[in-house]
């Protein structure tokens, strides 16, 4: 091999690697880039959404405390996920069409679970040993009863 292929292996190995260290570089999601909007978008949920609980106290709508499990560790405050898009999928669907409500919101809860659903992986259901002509996923207490 001449100098001048050396050179030109070089700088192709060269790229190759330079585009190889950029997949293993983990990009900065939207959250990363704006985490001090997402903590004071947290802290005015916590403090502006009260309603009252059955003791009739004020108590936010969003957050909860989970108790510690160990005595070494601290109570852990928890945002109430499922409530908060809940909620604002209902104000959505009033905002825009409050004689067709419900619909719309079923239409948006379906939306959304087929969202979040791609890109998951499926677990495959095992035939159970004792029944593997009878089904899949046959729940092996259900076979013993029989």
């Amino acid at each position: 091999m001449g100098k001048d292929n050396l050179q030109k292996e070089l700088e192709k190995l060269r790229a190759e690697n330079k585009k190889l260290k950029s997949k293993l570089k983990p990009k900065q999601s939207y959250v990363d880039e704006n985490m001090a909007k997402f903590k004071k978008l947290s802290d005015y949920l916590h403090k502006n959404f009260l309603h009252k609980n059955n003791k009739g106290e004020a108590v936010t709508r969003y957050f909860f405390t989970r108790p510690a499990k160990r005595a070494k560790d601290q109570a852990e405050i928890c945002f109430k996920l499922n409530v908060f898009v809940r909620d604002l999928i209902e104000f959505k669907a009033k905002q825009n069409d409050p004689d067709n409500a419900p619909a719309r919101i079923s239409m948006d809860e379906g939306s959304l679970i087929t969202f979040l659903s791609k890109g998951r992986k499926k677990r495959n259901a095992k035939a159970h040993p004792l029944a593997p002509d009878i089904g899949i996923g046959i729940d092996p207490k259900y076979l013993k009863r029989r």
